[in-house]
C-alpha cells in the first residue's frame, strides 16, 4: 500500500501569532487500536488532543483554536488504514465553533524507524457573549478492523472580555531620601464597566494595594485613578503596576518590564541611647555616683551640645565626657559604633529618677526612665561624757561613776561604750561604769563604737585623782544645794573645812577667793562671803581653795534670782475666829494655797508658836492636854513656806472655855468686827504707816495684842511686813466675812 502525509490548514481569520496567548491543553494520552492481524495486539496508540487558544476574545471577535493529533503504528503499520475525525465543542456556547474536519484512508508513516502519524489542525471560532466558555476538543479514529472507532477528548475555558487598561502610571517626586514620602499612581479602565478585583504596585517585586483617589471608586469609566504612598529604603528602585477585573489581567507598561525609579538617599537618621546605668545604686550624701549611657548615631553624627542628663526631671547643667581608658568601640570616635558617656557627682537625700536625652541636629533620642539611686543620710554618732566633768578632782580608792550619752541619726543597736585612761589603761565596758583609778591627773577616755554601720565617737575629760592626805577635807557647805532666791535678797556663803585632818599643804599656805559670776569678788584665808541679788536670772558663785598656787578645792553654787513679788497665793480659807471650844474638842482648819511658779509649799502647824507636828493644807487635832488646851484665848498659825525661800503666815484665834459653859452663838462679842475696814490684798512695805496699821487695828483687841506679840517677836528675826486680807467666796465673790490675819513672811 502507498503511504500518502495529508496536511489540512484552515486559517479563518488573519490575526497575529504574537496576539494570540498560547495554552498547553491536558497531558498527552494514548489509546490502542487492534487491527486484528497479529493476534489481538494494539497497534495503533491515538494521543489526546494538545490544545493552542487565545486568553480571551473581545464580544464578536473572531480567533483560532490549534487542536494536534498524534498516531503511532509498529513496524507493520503501513499495511493499516484508519479514518480520524476531529471535533470542537461549545459547553456553554458563548463560543461559536466550526464543523468536525476528517481524514479518510490514512496510515502512519515511516520516520527514523518510527511510524508516526501527527497533524495539526486549527479552527476558526467566534465569539458570541460575554463569559467563561467551556471548550472540548474530541478526536475519534476508526481503523478498517472489525474493532470500533475509539475517542480522546480535551477541555479548556476560553473567556469573552474585555481587559481592563492601566494608563499613565508614574511616581513622585522623582528623588528623596528616606524620610520622603513617594506616591505612585495609575490610571485605570474598563470597556466593560467592570470594577478591577485587584490593582497593584509591584516595586521591587514586592506587592503593595492601591486605592482609588476618591476613596470609593464604583464606576470606571471613563476611568479612575489609584495610588499609594510609602516612604522607600535608600536605593534605585523600579516598578509596574498590575490590575484584573475578574477575568482578565492587565499591566502598566503594557509592553511590559518596569519603570525606573525613585531614587532615595539615606536621611539623616535620629541617634540612640542605650543601656542608662547608675554605679552603685544606693548610697549617701558623701557616695560619688556615676551616670553612663552609650550614644549611637548611624550617620556617624556627634551628638550637638553633648549628652543632656535629666535628674528627677530636671537638666543637670555638667557636661557628661566620654570613658577614657584602654582603646575599644566604646571610646573610638566612631559613633556609629556607639561611645559611652559617663558624669559623676553627689546627690542629695532621697529616692531619684533619671533620664538622658540628646540631639544630633536631625532629631532628638531619649533613653528609657530608670528608677534610683536611691541616697540616704550619712550616719553619725556623737558621744559626750556627761559625768565626771571636765577638771573635777575625787579623792584615790572611791568607786566613781563615769556615765557618757550618744546622738545619732541612726538606730544603733550594737553601740558599745568603752572606758580607758592616760593613767590606768583600758577601764572597761558599760555605761555607767563604776570603778576606781589610781591617783595622777587622767585623760579619760570613752569611745563608742557601732561595728554594723563602722561608725566611732569619742570623747575627753580630765580629772585629777588626789590622796586624801594632799587636801583638807570639806565638812560643811551652806547653802548646801543650788537655790532660788527673790530679787534683792542676801545669801551668805559659807565653807567648813576640816583643818585637823593631815594634808600635805600648810594651814598658812593656803588662800581662798570667791567669785561672782566669774569675777573675784572676795579673796584671803576667809571661808565666808555675803552678798544680794539685784538681777534677775542665774547667777553662779564659785569657792576656790588654793594650796602653794594649786587649785585643790573647786565648788559651786548656781543661784537663781526672781521676781520679788513672786509669793504664794491664798484660795478659800477659813473665819480667822474659830470660836469657843470645850477640853476634848476638834480643832478642824483647811486652807488653799499656791506658787506662781509652781514651787512647792510647805505648811506647818503651830498653836501659840509651838509646832503641833503636822503637815499639809488640813489641820485636824484634839483639844485634851497642853498648853492649847487651857482655858482662855489662843492663836492657831499656819508656817507656809515654798522652795524659793518665800514664807507666809496665817493666824487663827480659838478660845477654851469651862466643861459646862454654855456655848454662845457665833458671831458674838468675841468675834472680830465685821464691819472692820479692810485693804486690798497686797503686801506693804514695811514702815511707820504699816506699824501703826497694826497697832491701830489691834487697840484693846487681847487676840491682836497676841499676834502683836508674834509680830515682835519675827521682827527679832527678819523684817515683818504685815497685810490685811479680805476674803471673798471664790463662786459669788461676795463679802464673805471681813476677817484680819497678820500675814508675815521673811525676806
Amino acid at each position: 500500500m502507498e503511504l500518502t502525509t495529508v496536511i489540512l490548514s484552515f486559517l479563518l481569520i488573519a490575526v497575529p501569532i504574537s496576539a494570540i496567548t498560547l495554552k498547553e491543553g491536558i497531558p498527552t494520552r494514548s489509546i490502542d487500536v487492534c487491527d486484528g492481524c497479529h493476534g489481538g495486539k494494539y497497534d495503533l496508540v491515538l494521543s489526546d488532543p494538545v490544545l493552542t487558544f487565545p486568553s480571551f476574545l473581545h464580544v464578536g471577535e473572531a480567533g483560532q483554536v490549534t487542536i494536534s493529533i498524534s498516531i503511532t503504528a509498529d513496524g507493520n503499520s503501513d499495511y493499516y488504514l484508519f479514518d480520524l475525525s476531529v471535533a470542537l465543542v461549545s459547553l456553554n456556547s458563548r463560543i461559536s465553533t466550526p464543523s468536525p474536519v476528517t481524514f479518510s484512508g490514512q496510515r502512519p508513516s515511516a520516520s527514523g524507524g518510527s511510524y508516526v502519524w501527527s497533524r495539526e489542525i486549527i479552527l476558526d471560532i467566534d465569539a458570541v457573549s460575554r463569559g467563561t466558555d467551556t471548550l472540548r476538543a474530541d478526536a475519534t479514529i476508526d481503523p478498517h478492523h472489525e474493532v470500533g472507532p475509539r475517542t480522546r477528548s480535551s477541555t479548556f475555558s476560553l473567556t469573552v472580555n474585555d481587559p481592563p487598561s492601566l494608563s499613565s502610571g508614574t511616581h513622585s517626586p522623582g528623588t528623596g531620601d528616606t524620610s520622603t514620602s513617594f506616591t505612585f499612581t495609575v490610571d485605570y479602565s474598563d470597556k466593560n464597566g467592570d470594577l478591577p478585583s485587584f490593582i497593584h504596585l509591584i516595586l521591587d517585586g514586592a506587592s503593595y494595594p492601591l486605592s482609588a483617589s476618591d476613596g470609593a471608586a464604583d464606576t470606571i469609566v471613563p476611568g479612575e485613578t489609584y495610588g499609594t504612598s510609602m516612604a522607600l529604603p535608600a536605593g534605585n528602585h523600579s516598578y509596574h503596576f498590575e490590575a484584573s477585573d475578574g477575568m482578565n489581567t492587565t499591566m502598566c507598561p503594557e509592553e511590559g518590564g518596569d519603570v525606573q525609579g525613585p531614587v532615595v538617599t539615606q536621611a539623616k537618621r535620629p541617634p540612640v541611647l542605650s543601656e542608662p546605668m547608675v554605679d552603685p545604686s544606693t548610697g549617701n550624701c558623701s557616695t560619688s555616683f556615676t551616670f553612663s549611657v552609650t550614644y549611637t548615631d548611624e550617620d556617624d553624627d556627634p551628638p550637638i551640645g553633648g549628652i543632656r542628663l535629666l535628674l528627677n526631671g530636671t537638666v543637670v547643667e555638667r557636661q557628661m565626657t566620654v570613658i577614657t581608658g584602654p582603646p575599644s568601640p566604646l571610646n573610638d570616635g566612631v559613633f556609629i559604633n556607639g561611645e559611652r558617656y559617663h558624669l559623676t557627682m553627689s546627690l542629695p537625700c532621697g529616692a531619684h529618677r533619671f533620664e538622658f536625652n540628646a540631639t544630633d541636629g536631625s532629631g532628638w533620642a531619649a533613653s528609657e526612665r530608670v528608677d534610683g539611686p536611691i541616697v540616704s543620710e550619712i550616719p553619725f554618732l556623737l558621744v559626750s561624757i556627761e559625768q565626771p566633768e571636765e577638771g573635777e578632782i575625787f579623792y584615790s580608792g572611791s568607786v566613781l561613776t563615769f556615765s557618757a550619752s550618744y546622738i545619732s541619726n541612726v538606730d544603733l543597736p550594737d553601740a558599745v561604750f568603752s572606758w580607758s585612761s592616760s593613767i590606768s589603761g583600758e577601764l572597761g565596758e558599760g555605761n555607767p561604769l563604776l570603778t576606781a583609778i589610781s591617783p595622777g591627773e587622767h585623760l579619760l577616755t570613752v569611745a563608742v563604737r557601732s561595728t554594723s554601720l563602722g561608725l566611732l565617737s569619742r570623747d575627753f575629760v580630765n580629772i585629777t585623782v588626789q590622796d586624801p592626805g594632799k587636801i583638807p577635807l570639806m565638812l560643811e557647805m551652806d547653802p548646801a544645794t543650788d537655790i532660788t532666791i527673790r530679787e534683792g535678797e542676801t545669801v551668805h556663803f559659807s565653807v567648813v573645812l576640816d583643818m585637823d585632818h593631815p594634808f600635805i599643804v600648810e594651814a598658812e599656805d593656803l588662800s581662798m577667793r570667791f567669785l561672782l559670776d566669774g569675777m573675784e569678788v572676795h579673796e584671803g584665808n576667809e571661808w565666808n562671803y555675803s552678798t544680794s541679788f539685784e538681777d534677775q536670772g542665774l547667777h553662779g558663785v564659785e569657792f576656790l581653795v588654793y594650796g602653794d598656787l594649786d587649785l585643790i578645792l573647786h565648788k559651786i553654787w548656781n543661784i537663781t534670782v526672781t521676781d520679788v513679788k513672786a509669793s504664794i497665793i491664798l484660795g478659800d480659807i477659813p473665819d480667822a475666829n474659830l470660836g469657843a471650844f470645850r477640853k476634848g474638842d476638834i480643832i478642824k482648819v483647811s486652807i488653799e494655797a499656791g506658787d506662781p511658779m509652781n514651787r512647792t509649799i510647805r505648811i506647818i502647824w503651830l498653836i501659840d508658836n509651838i509646832s503641833t507636828g503636822e503637815l499639809g493644807d488640813t489641820f485636824e487635832w484634839e483639844l485634851r492636854r497642853g498648853p492649847w488646851s487651857r482655858e482662855g484665848n489662843h492663836i492657831l498659825s499656819a508656817l507656809l513656806t515654798n522652795t524659793d525661800g518665800v514664807s507666809l503666815r496665817l493666824n487663827f484665834t480659838y478660845t477654851i472655855i469651862e466643861e459646862n459653859t454654855d456655848l454662845e452663838p457665833p458671831g458674838g462679842d468675841e468675834n472680830i468686827d465685821n464691819n472692820t475696814s479692810m485693804t486690798n490684798t497686797t503686801l506693804e512695805d514695811d514702815g511707820e504707816d504699816a506699824g501703826a496699821g497694826i497697832f491701830g487695828s489691834l487697840k484693846g483687841d487681847p487676840v491682836g495684842i497676841s499676834i502683836l506679840a508674834v509680830g515682835a517677836l519675827l521682827l527679832l528675826i527678819g523684817v515683818v511686813h504685815s497685810i490685811f486680807v479680805l476674803v471673798r467666796t471664790p463662786k459669788s465673790g461676795a463679802i464673805k466675812r471681813n476677817s484680819e490675819y497678820q500675814l508675815s513672811f521673811e525676806e
